[in-house]
């Protein structure tokens, strides 16, 4: 196997943000010209493991190979539930220049761990959360610009530390990071969340160190968010317990990422669609 074609492979792996996966064992089996190769994968994140099995098949035409697909599973973080997914990739348009709009490594992952992410191309918010109405099932649901969340905007509503840091903040968020950064309370002093969207909201949910949720009262009276927002998310709180409705606003204090995946969307099921 000639060193371009190599080169080609591996652009591909760089392409999707896996560029480590292009590993010593996937060369030997490129260069023996296996037609099918599924090549494992594990990588590490700070709150699981991806398992990954890369699927690069041989063209039937050229001598090149191509990227087809990607099965991912994880388990969802303070959980022990097993997620996953199978990912397409579509590297047709790579002899001419172009860029297909392909998931990436890190955006498959922080998807399987029931985290929005946002697809630029298309401007949409996806996600898949666990239904507890469906053994093994996962529901999802996606948000385009129609529906008026603006992260910028949101971010805007916060105390962050180094409000600089913005534009890597919500580069973060929207590949689906469970991002950790420093906030300004009250008093003055430094304390670090863990942020994520929560669109339903029009907020961002936010964890403490041990990652349990933080409640809006707890965030108003810490001076965490705007006057402006808190208030709107009071509102929505109280709302929503008269409909008995259980969003991200109002997750009871010390419930887990966990509690919070399956209670957050099981009453709101009807907007949503199971995927198949």
């Amino acid at each position: 196997m000639e060193e371009r074609q190599l080169e080609f492979v591996k652009n591909q792996f760089i392409k999707i943000g896996a560029k480590e996966a292009f590993t010593a064992d996937l060369v030997e089996k490129l260069k023996a010209y296996e037609p099918l190769i599924k090549h494992e994968y594990i990588k590490a994140f700070p709150d699981g493991a991806a398992n990954a099995v890369f699927h690069v098949k041989r063209s039937t035409t050229t001598e090149n190979y191509f990227l087809t697909k990607m099965d991912m599973s994880t388990i969802i973080a303070g959980t022990n539930i097993k997620h996953g997914n199978t990912f397409y990739f579509n590297h047709r348009n790579y002899e001419r220049g172009d860029q297909p709009d392909n998931t990436t490594f890190l955006q498959a992952y922080n998807f399987l761990q029931c985290r929005s992410v946002f697809f630029p191309n298309n401007k949409i918010w996806e996600q898949e959360v666990p239904s507890p109405s469906y053994k093994r099932g996962f529901f999802f649901e996606a948000f385009d610009q129609s529906y008026g969340y603006d992260l910028g905007k949101v971010l805007d509503q916060y105390s962050f530390f180094n409000p600089h840091d913005k534009l890597s903040i919500l580069e973060s968020l929207q590949a689906g990071n469970l991002e950790k950064q420093k906030f300004i309370t009250r008093d003055g002093t430094q304390r670090d969340y863990f942020i994520t969207p929560a669109i339903t909201s029009g907020s961002l949910d936010l964890f403490d160190e041990n990652r349990k949720l933080v409640p809006i009262k707890e965030q108003i009276d810490q001076e965490l968010i705007s006057k402006k927002l808190g208030k709107k998310l009071e509102r929505q709180e109280a709302t929503n317990l008269k409909l008995n409705v259980v969003q991200s606003t109002d997750i009871g204090k010390g419930k887990s990422i966990k509690q919070t995946i399956i209670e957050k969307f099981a009453p709101i099921k009807k907007l949503l669609r199971k995927v198949r």
